[in-house]
């Protein structure tokens, strides 16, 4: 696991609580290689090794409308029926992630501000 992989977490929850106020169905968080399965060499490890991109994050499309329902995964193949729904769910749970990173930002620049005085 990466040394930041608690704020990397952190985060992704804040996004995941997002998207599950949309239309309801809960995305999983944790590491890719626990929830998915181990690969290396993929863009995630390029980007948060060689690129020192600080938050790196894997998003798999929902199964189906029950997350729970082990029938109903359709892998990448994703019903047309799920454009609509996943793009709004998605969209919300970046904007909320984005969102928290411009307000950590602030809150770290206006500690700062206060110690340099």
């Amino acid at each position: 696991m990466p040394d930041d992989y608690i704020e990397l977490k952190r985060k992704a929850q804040i996004g995941s609580e997002a998207l599950k106020r949309v239309n309801g169905p809960a995305y999983k968080i944790g590491s890719a290689a626990n929830l998915l399965y181990e690969s290396a060499g993929g863009s995630d490890d390029w980007a948060k090794g060689v690129g020192q991109i600080k938050y790196v994050y894997t998003v798999e499309l929902r199964p189906s409308d029950d997350m729970n329902d082990a029938h109903a995964h359709f892998a990448f193949m994703l019903p047309s029926t799920f454009i609509e729904p996943v793009g709004q769910e998605t969209y919300v749970g970046v904007k909320e992630f984005l969102r928290s990173l411009i307000t950590s930002r602030r809150q770290k620049s206006s500690s700062k501000n206060i110690y340099e005085s």
